[in-house]
């Protein structure tokens, strides 16, 4: 089952052009591949040569480069997203979780520029703590969303960071297909996605985990944007803060590629 979003977590703002939102709220995800609706395909039969990327962050300023990425600060959100918790620090980007306003909190830092179809790619890891899930993810906007498509490269959903989900949103009744990961996320790791006209294609460092080509759950409706953040929660789907939790909880980025799909 996956959580049904809250309409007030949707309300869209406008900004250079492009519509900026907050990201609907983590998912639910299956404990076991077996339980899961994706049904693995062979890699595509045609090889894509990505070239060079045409996006390359590294996070090496002593901020972020808000001419690329955009921060959001929405503090009334359920799970709100604040602009005090993005950071540069140590040639990384930091998004932290931890108490503000009298609440929990975290943060999110979306790439500016939709693109249909390509490659991405982010070296991540996150700091163990119940109440918070670190996600890197393409969204196609408030507007556009389940219709639209979701791809999550990453969804960090235990505590102990020691496995991840693949997972697909797709179609107005938002079909969902969801791939398990085993992975200590603490840890340094690259996860990359393939999106192409017919296939999804995931990876973790270097190695292919999935491809999806069911037309079900291939988004291919809407460009998408790729964003980095960390939730926080207390619910069925995310474990509440507890006594083992930090003061501060902190998901880590150390580069970011994106690659442009050669068939545009």
């Amino acid at each position: 089952m996956i959580r049904k979003r809250t309409p007030a977590a949707l309300v869209a703002f406008t900004l250079a052009g492009s519509v900026v939102a907050p990201v609907p709220s983590v998912s639910a995800v299956t404990t076991a591949n077996k339980k899961s609706h994706c049904t693995p395909a062979p890699p595509p039969a045609d090889s894509v040569r990505w070239g060079k990327p045409v996006v390359v962050e590294d996070f090496s300023g002593k901020s972020i480069n808000e001419k690329r990425w955009y921060v959001y600060d929405f503090k009334n959100e359920i799970q709100p997203r604040v602009r005090a918790a993005v950071k540069v620090k140590n040639g990384a980007l930091e998004i932290s979780g931890g108490k503000r306003y009298g609440k929990d909190t975290g943060g999110a830092a979306l790439l500016r520029g939709h693109r249909m179809y390509g490659r991405w790619e982010v070296r991540l890891r996150a700091d163990k703590g119940a109440g918070f899930t670190p996600r890197a993810l393409l969204w196609p906007g408030p507007k556009s969303w389940p219709a639209g498509g979701e791809i999550d490269l990453a969804e960090i959903y235990k505590a102990e960071r020691h496995r991840a989900v693949h997972f697909l949103h797709n179609g107005p009744s938002d079909n969902k297909c969801d791939w398990l990961v085993e992975k200590d996320f603490t840890r340094w790791h690259t996860v990359a996605v393939d999106w192409l006209p017919k296939s999804i294609t995931f990876w973790v460092d270097g190695r292919r985990t999935l491809t999806v080509t069911d037309p079900v759950y291939v988004p291919s409706t809407k460009p998408m944007e790729l964003v980095l953040q960390l939730d926080p929660g207390c619910d069925q789907y995310i474990a509440c803060r507890n006594a083992s939790t930090p003061k501060w909880v902190r998901m880590y980025v150390d580069w970011v590629k994106v690659y442009r799909w050669p068939g545009v």
